[in-house]
Formats: structure tokens, C-alpha cells, sequence
């Protein structure tokens, strides 16, 4: 059986991420527990982006700025800074 390609993806490549992407969808909409992921600091300083709102300890604040500091051994320190809401 011979499966089209289009934008690098066959067709049924294609169709198998539209019906995860819905499958996604549905499960958003029906259930908001599902949508809870937990990361530590670390993770969270990675993926965390300017205006994006953080809760912590009753603290809400927003992420005004991001800037990575390399150190004396080459690697890079991730520092967020915030305005309190």
C-alpha cells in the first residue's frame, strides 16, 4: 500500500495526530484534573516564559524577566524575575 506524503508526513501520519490532537481536546474540555502537571523549580525556571503568571505559597506573581548567567565552569544559571500581582 503506497500512503501519499505531504509536509514530510504520510497520510497516515497525518490522520493519527489529528485523532490525538482531538482525542487532547476532548480531554481537556471534560476534565480539568487532567490538565495538572507538577514540575520542580528546576523544571519550571526551563519552561517558564515573560508574562506567564506564577502561584507560589499564596504568592502570585508574573514573570517579568528571564536571563541565563554562565558561571567559571561554563554552565548556565537560570534566573526569573517578577512583579508581584
Amino acid at each position: 500500500m503506497a500512503c501519499r506524503i505531504f509536509d514530510g508526513k504520510t497520510e497516515f501520519q497525518k490522520r493519527a495526530i489529528q485523532m490525538n490532537d482531538q482525542t487532547l481536546v476532548q480531554l481537556l474540555k471534560n476534565d480539568a484534573k487532567n490538565t495538572i502537571t507538577k514540575v520542580t523549580w528546576e523544571e519550571l525556571l526551563k519552561i517558564a516564559q515573560i508574562n506567564e503568571t506564577v502561584k507560589q505559597h499564596g504568592r502570585q506573581f508574573v514573570i517579568a524577566r528571564k536571563e541565563y548567567v554562565e558561571d567559571m565552569e561554563g554552565l548556565f544559571e537560570i534566573k526569573l524575575f517578577g512583579a508581584e500581582k
